[in-house]
C-alpha cells in the first residue's frame, strides 16, 4: 500500500539500485585509467580492453538485477506483512553481501592485479547501495512497527 512510509522506501531502495546501471562504482587511476561498473570493466578512454574476463562483472550485475527486483517484490506482497519482512530481511542480506564482495573481493583483486589506486569520490556510484542499504533498514523497521502494531490490536480483542 503507498500509503505506508515503508513503501516509499522499498521503492526509493529499488531507484538506487536502478541507479548502478547509469553510474559506475569506482574508477581507478595508474599508467591506465579504469572503471568498474556493474556491466564491465575496461579503459576509461577504450571501453573494450580489459585485463579480466568478459564475466569478471558478472556476479555484481547478478545481484544488482536481484536486488532491483526483491524491494518490488516486496512492495506488491504489502498485504503479506511476514512475507514482506522476509523478502526485505533476504534483500538486506544480499546488499550486505554485495557490499562485501565490491569492497573485499573485486576492489583489492583490481588494484592487485592491475596496479592501480581506487577512486570512489569521483564516479559516485558507489553510493547507491549504501544509500539502498539504509532505505532497506528503514522499511525493515516500519514493516516491523506495522506488525507490532497488529499484534498488539489482537490482544485487545
Amino acid at each position: 500500500m503507498i500509503q505506508r512510509i515503508q513503501s516509499l522506501y522499498l521503492f526509493v531502495a529499488s531507484v538506487m539500485m536502478l541507479m548502478l546501471f547509469f553510474f559506475p562504482i569506482a574508477d581507478f587511476w595508474g599508467d591506465i585509467s579504469y572503471r568498474l561498473s556493474i556491466t564491465m570493466f575496461g579503459d576509461i578512454s577504450v571501453e573494450a580492453t580489459s585485463p579480466f574476463s568478459v564475466y569478471f562483472t558478472w556476479p555484481l550485475l547478478a545481484f544488482t538485477l536481484v536486488l532491483i527486483i526483491l524491494p518490488v517484490v516486496a512492495l506488491i506482497l504489502f498485504k503479506y506483512r511476514r512475507k514482506q519482512l522476509v523478502l526485505i530481511r533476504f534483500s538486506l542480506a544480499l546488499l550486505i553481501v554485495f557490499l562485501i564482495l565490491v569492497f573485499f573481493y573485486y576492489i583489492p583483486t583490481i588494484e592487485g592485479r592491475v596496479g592501480v589506486q581506487a577512486d570512489y569520490l569521483s564516479p559516485k556510484g558507489m553510493f547507491f547501495p549504501l544509500a539502498a542499504l539504509v532505505f532497506i533498514i528503514l522499511a525493515q523497521r516500519g514493516v516491523m512497527k506495522d506488525e507490532r502494531i497488529i499484534r498488539s490490536m489482537d490482544r485487545i480483542r
